[in-house]
């Protein structure tokens, strides 16, 4: 008479395991790096809202507005008043064409009531990739766009 086998022998079990510890651990540097990439790509967003926000407040309220970026210290200030960045810990940020430049440490970009602006473009970049943040002078429009660092 054949028996009947009910369940795993322990020897499955412990192949099945180092074979799921080898996976997580081929897969989980992939995943850090991803992570990485989608903190930068929310930065990215969040700082073009925030200048889109500033445009549309100098139109709507008839003021000049200035946007300052302190790249050493990831700060960011609007009008003398600091606003709230997700910063990414591996991220930096460079100028790449900021017409408005405050100094060598600071990104300077103002918005004026008639809807134009000082322009001009910054990057978001680490390692290996990055986002360019780039404002129409005449428009005062802001795009963003993936970039290779």
């Amino acid at each position: 008479m054949m028996r009947r086998s009910r369940g795993f022998t322990l020897i499955e079990l412990v192949v099945s395991l180092v074979i799921m510890a080898i996976a997580s651990g081929v897969v989980m540097p992939y995943f850090a790096k991803s992570m990485e990439s989608i903190r930068q790509k929310n930065c990215a967003r969040e700082i073009a809202t925030m200048l889109r926000k500033s445009a549309s407040d100098a139109l709507s309220e008839h003021r000049k507005i200035e946007v300052l970026f302190e790249t050493e210290g990831r700060t960011v200030k609007v009008n003398d008043k600091k606003v709230k960045i997700a910063w990414p810990a591996s991220s930096e940020i460079m100028e790449s064409g900021a017409h408005g430049i405050g100094g060598e440490k600071s990104i300077l970009l103002t918005f004026y009531p008639d809807g134009t602006s000082s322009g001009g473009a910054f990057d978001i970049v680490s390692e290996k990739r990055g986002f360019r943040i780039e404002i129409n002078w005449i428009t005062s429009h802001v795009a963003v766009s993936s970039i290779r660092a």
